[in-house]
């Protein structure tokens, strides 16, 4: 599987953030948006199939910032924590596609 993958984020007005699965053959498990300034806000815990999305409402403290999306990517039983490598704004409305083509890079844990 790539190690690239497309993040889009595409504004909308709905007042929530939409997170979407277009991995093929791949579940997201703990979906996360990190920001810069150490806030989280779970996009979702349970797993989300391939083409499978999720809906959040932002909290006031992480609207506006900054941040990368933190997952867990399981293929066939193995599972690998990765982020993005580009960060984005993190507004109402907001739709995070990991699609096959977004760039990630593993995450390494402390």
């Amino acid at each position: 599987m790539s190690r690239w993958l497309l993040l889009a984020i595409l504004a909308g007005g709905c007042g929530s953030v939409t997170f979407e699965n277009q991995l093929p053959g791949a579940t997201v498990e703990n979906a996360r948006i990190q920001t810069d300034d150490g806030d989280v806000l779970w996009l979702t815990t349970a797993p989300v199939l391939p083409g499978g999305a999720r809906r959040v409402t932002p909290g006031a403290d992480v609207e506006g910032e900054t941040g990368r999306l933190v997952f867990e990517l399981v293929v066939r039983g193995r599972r690998a924590e990765l982020e993005t490598t580009e960060a984005f704004r993190l507004d109402d409305g907001a739709r995070v596609v990991l699609a096959p083509d977004t760039p990630v890079r593993a995450r390494l844990r402390d």
